[in-house]
This record gives C-alpha cells, structure tokens and sequence, in this order.
C-alpha cells in the first residue's frame, strides 16, 4: 500500500470513528477526550513517522490535521466554523499539530537511540557525526522547515548522521 492510499484510508477509518462518537457524545460525561484520543488520536501517531521524509507530504499532513481537528471539535462540542478551535486543541487538549508531532515523534526516537533507551538495532542506525567530518545526510536535512526551529537542534548537541536507505526497490 502506498503512503497516499494509507493516509486516505486512516483518515477515513478515524472520521467513522467520529461520526460513531459524535452519536453517543450526549450520552458521555468527559470521558469522550480519553475516547477520542484512544480511537482517533493514537491511530494518527502511528507510523506517523513516516511521513517525515516523505514526497508529497504536505497534502498527507494535510488530511490528518483536518483529522484532528475533528476529532477537537467531537470533544469540545463545537461546530465547523467556531472560532478557539486551535487554542482549544493546544492549550486545553495539549494537541499539537501533525507536523510538530512528528517532529516531537523523530526527536524523542533520536534521543531515546542516543541514551541507550531501544534495542541495539535502532541504536546502531543513529550515529553522531565525528566533529569537522561531514556524513551523508544530516538529520536535518530530512525535514524541510514548517517552523522558525530546526528538529531536534541544540546549539552543543551532536550533528546525528541519519544512513542513507532508498525507498524504492
């Protein structure tokens, strides 16, 4: 299955789980944040990851905000046009946007690899660049800037070298 058939199926998996929800919604106190999340949240953050370095993405991205977006307006009771949505998401969901998800995703996997914290294998594909020596393809590089902060950037933090893989086979 292509990445672009997956997002279309995911999204369309989790707006049924929605309109399911929207349903029984008045019939639920202020458990349906932890349904919404268990449901449809935890289905966008998985392999979300793949998308980071993917072509086309931007429409992908796309998708799965409009995705969550929903899913803020089920728990929140709102309709489409309401206005607060975003800080509703933010700061009372602390939701963030799909973008900075996977970027929060990427950092978290990068510093687990660094600290010991996953199995060998993955420890082994995130390599430090030796100072002064250039690798293939920073990290970095992999991730066009949707925000003023590059990923995972620390001013003293080692530049992470990332392996050079191809897609295609």
């Amino acid at each position: 299955m292509s990445l672009d058939k997956h997002v279309t199926s995911l999204s369309a998996k989790c707006f049924f789980q929605l309109r399911q929800l929207r349903h029984i919604r008045r019939s639920l106190d202020d458990s349906i944040a932890t349904l919404v999340h268990a449901f449809v949240a935890s289905r966008v953050d998985y392999c979300v990851g793949l998308l980071a370095g993917a072509p086309q993405r931007r429409r992908q991205l796309d998708k799965l905000q409009r995705v969550l977006n929903a899913a803020a307006r089920v728990v929140s009771n709102s309709g489409k046009y309401d206005r607060g949505l975003n800080k509703f998401r933010r700061h009372t969901l602390h939701w963030l946007d799909v973008a900075d998800r996977i970027r929060f995703r990427l950092c978290v996997q990068v510093y687990k690899c660094q600290h010991s914290m996953t199995p060998g294998y993955l420890a082994e594909l995130s390599v430090a660049a030796p100072k002064g020596v250039r690798g293939p393809r920073p990290l970095t590089d992999y991730w066009p800037p949707l925000a003023p902060y590059p990923i995972c950037a620390l001013s003293n933090a080692p530049r992470i070298v990332a392996p050079f893989f191809s897609l295609l086979t």
